[in-house]
C-alpha cells in the first residue's frame, strides 16, 4: 500500500503495477502543530518561522492533493507493488 501521490510517476512509467486498481482506502490526514505562544502575546522569531513552515506545508499539501481533497483531509491510497519485488 502506498499513497497514490507518491507512486503516480512510477505507475505511469510501468515500474509499479496495481494488483487491484478497483480497491482504494480513504485515509484521514492530520497536521498537528503545538501552540508555542499564548493568544495575544507577540510571537518570537522562532515561533513565527514555525508558523510559516506550517503554512507552507499546508499550502503544498493542498496543491499536491487538490484543494477539495485536502479540505476533506482524505486521499486515495493505491495498492501497488514494485515490478522488481514481483520478479523475486
Amino acid at each position: 500500500m502506498a499513497p497514490e501521490v507518491q507512486v503516480r510517476g512510477l505507475l505511469e512509467q510501468g515500474a509499479l503495477v496495481q494488483f487491484r486498481p478497483d480497491v482504494s482506502i480513504a485515509v484521514s490526514l492530520y497536521w498537528h502543530q503545538w501552540k508555542l505562544a499564548p493568544d495575544g502575546m507577540a510571537r518570537s522569531p522562532r515561533v513565527a518561522t514555525l508558523d510559516r513552515i506550517g503554512a507552507a506545508l499546508e499550502a503544498g499539501a493542498r496543491a499536491a492533493l487538490g484543494e477539495t481533497q485536502a479540505a476533506r483531509g482524505r486521499r486515495k491510497i493505491s495498492g501497488a507493488r514494485s515490478r522488481a519485488a514481483m520478479s523475486r
